[in-house]
């Protein structure tokens, strides 16, 4: 503190204030100034300002409303020391002027503290020893403090993002609800932000500032962060379910899943080996009846097609982790049963064809004969990189695929957070619309340039999808169970599909009593694209028309 003396007149108030309105524009008081002229020069000691009025206005200028000062100068001077002690437990930097123990301020009223210190207007300088000595040391030490708030204040944002987002995680992992996930993340979020732009606040702000402004930081904060995610998480493009017919039945499989199906009853004499129809995706099962059924149950075979778990119009499970190739497996011997057949005919398309392959390497006796169309890999591992489709197949997938980043989003919490959280923020009803969206923009004769065919699914099942998938990538190699196998199968590509030939080859190569046959012009889709001919094929195939061997 600098005392300014000298002879009345000479101009020592002129050059305290000016002193004074420099360090305000240098940033010295950021909290705000009180000013009183307490008329200590006046003439008429009546207009001089006592210490008790002084401590009333000085209060009004903290906050402090006409009706709640107190009537009497000393508990007037009580009520601004108690203002300054709340401002002190708020910031711990007001700055204090150490006094001798017995001074009190001359004609004043103020008693000396007990702790002998006495709060001064700055909010940052104390004017002790260590007190900045010019006012260049004062404006640098204010430059720095604010810089430190202004960093603290940017830090907010990945602070409050990393703990929305542990605190999303935690809570979806704990709850396997969306709902208090997002408002425990929100609050995680809003509460740190909050409190850290406090923090920084406290050094260089008044309390009003000190109030507001973090409210309005969490705020933003806030909602720059929920605004985005709310349109990753809500919004999908809406489901299109299948509609059970009259021909629609279920059976409960002691496997816990409980499966739709149709059945098509052979015609005239029937054959002692009923077919079983398993469609593609994972997840995607058949949007209209497949022609082989009414052509295959013309010729004796009763033809069984039925919705996968997690697909169409069986059972979601509640625990995603439980969509393994393996279950797919037991569940198709548990349909085998449930029909009360010894062995069957099956006929898969895409990823049906893996399904078909993963069952012969498990249960090679209870299959007479296998149909494959379009296959997917045997063993994903086999292709790494995409290495299963076609340049244009790769292309297209690539292009639908960033144009649905909630998918991409879904495995990649899948991945990072686990599929548990991942499920709790995009259940069923938030990614099967998604997911048939997505399928219904591939393109199924990317092969072909030029002639493009899109086939919108219906009753799609994302988690059977993406936990199925997931799982494949993890399964051991089969090949070598299926290269002791002896069932005659039926392989199929079209010559157009966007798989890559070596994906159907590798069949036709492991399997030793395996026929493989293009099918000109057609693409993934055989069934869709060239009906007549997978039926022709088909059908000669299961009545010994067409021998097992390799061409």
């Amino acid at each position: 503190m600098s005392a300014v003396a000298g002879m009345a007149g000479v101009g020592k108030t002129a050059l305290a204030l000016v002193a004074a309105h420099q360090a305000v524009r240098a940033g010295w008081f950021p909290g705000g100034v009180i000013f009183i002229d307490m008329r200590g020069y006046t003439p008429d000691p009546a207009e001089r300002v006592e210490a008790e009025a002084a401590a009333g206005q000085l209060a009004r200028a903290m906050g402090v409303r006409d009706t709640d000062l107190p009537s009497t100068g000393e508990e007037r001077l009580g009520l601004y020391r108690t203002l300054l002690d709340e401002q002190a437990r708020h910031c711990p930097f007001l700055p204090y002027l150490v006094w001798p123990p017995t001074w009190s301020a001359p004609g004043s009223g103020l008693p000396a503290r007990r702790d002998d210190r006495g709060p001064l207007s700055s909010r940052r300088h104390t004017l002790d020893h260590k007190t900045p000595s010019t006012p260049g040391e004062a404006m640098s030490a204010g430059v720095r403090a604010k810089a430190a708030a202004g960093l603290l204040i940017v830090l907010t944002v990945p602070a409050g993002l990393g703990a929305g987002l542990g605190a999303l995680w935690v809570a979806a992992a704990a709850s396997g609800n969306r709902y208090v996930a997002l408002a425990v993340a929100a609050l995680a979020l809003a509460g740190v932000a909050w409190w850290l732009c406090r923090l920084a606040l406290r050094r260089v702000a008044g309390l009003q500032v000190r109030c507001w402004v973090p409210i309005a930081v969490a705020g933003v904060e806030l909602a720059a962060v929920a605004i985005p995610l709310a349109g990753l998480l809500f919004g999908a493009p809406p489901y299109r379910p299948i509609v059970a017919g009259p021909g629609t039945r279920y059976w409960d499989l002691p496997t816990g899943s409980r499966i739709a199906y149709t059945r098509t009853p052979a015609q005239g004499e029937r054959r002692d080996t009923p077919v079983i129809l398993v469609h593609g995706g994972p997840g995607v099962p058949d949007a209209e009846p497949s022609p082989l059924a009414p052509a295959l149950a013309a010729v004796g075979f009763d033809v069984y097609a039925y919705h996968q778990v997690g697909a169409g119009l069986s059972t979601r499970l509640s625990d995603v982790r439980d969509y393994t190739i393996a279950r797919h497996v037991a569940d198709l011997d548990a349909v085998r049963a449930a029909i009360g057949a010894d062995r069957v005919v099956l006929a898969g398309v895409s990823w049906g064809g893996q399904l078909v392959a993963a069952y012969l390497a498990a249960h090679p006796d209870r299959v007479v004969r296998a149909v494959v169309a379009s296959p997917g890999t045997i063993w994903s591992l086999a292709f790494p990189d995409k290495r299963d489709l076609t340049e244009g197949g790769l292309r297209d997938q690539d292009r639908a695929l960033w144009a649905h980043p909630r998918f991409l989003l879904a495995h990649a919490l899948i991945e990072v957070a686990g599929p548990r959280p991942a499920y709790a923020l995009l259940p069923d009803e938030a990614m099967d619309g998604e997911f048939e969206s997505l399928v219904g923009e591939f393109d199924t004769r990317a092969g072909c340039p030029g002639r493009p065919l899109q086939v919108p699914p219906s009753g799609g099942g994302f988690w059977a999808h993406g936990m199925t998938g997931r799982d494949a990538r993890r399964v051991a190699d089969p090949r070598p169970a299926l290269r002791r196998i002896a069932v005659p199968v039926l392989v199929l590509r079209g010559s157009c599909d966007y798989l890559a030939p070596e994906v159907a080859r590798e069949y036709a190569d492991v399997l030793r009593n395996a026929v493989f046959r293009v099918i000109d012009g057609s693409g993934h889709d055989i069934a869709h694209d060239r009906p007549g001919r997978y039926r022709e094929l088909v059908t000669a195939f299961l009545r010994d028309q067409i021998t097992p061997k390799k061409s």
